[in-house]
């Protein structure tokens, strides 16, 4: 919502398990064309790392959008300087 379009169009390159291995493995390109993939690939990861379970993952990317819905009007008034102190 930030950039004004789901497009990322970044790759990174990284050797495989380097994270995670005492022994990095070869180089790999990791091509992350928009935000929503990139959130979803790391959420793969994770669950293919054995950090969470899948549901986890699933619900926090649910979580994650609808907080973005929600809050995105919010933040813009900062931005614009509409915003109203609390009482």
């Amino acid at each position: 919502m930030f950039t004004g379009t789901d497009k990322y169009g970044f790759a990174e390159r990284r050797r495989h398990c380097e994270l995670t291995e005492r022994e990095a493995g070869d180089f790999v390109m990791l091509d992350l064309p928009t935000w929503s993939g990139t959130a979803e690939l790391a959420a793969l990861s994770r669950a293919m790392g054995g950090y969470h379970i899948p549901i986890d993952n699933t619900v926090g990317l649910e979580a994650g959008r609808k907080l973005a819905v929600w809050s995105w009007p919010k933040y813009q008034e900062y931005f614009n300087g509409t915003a109203k102190v609390r009482d």
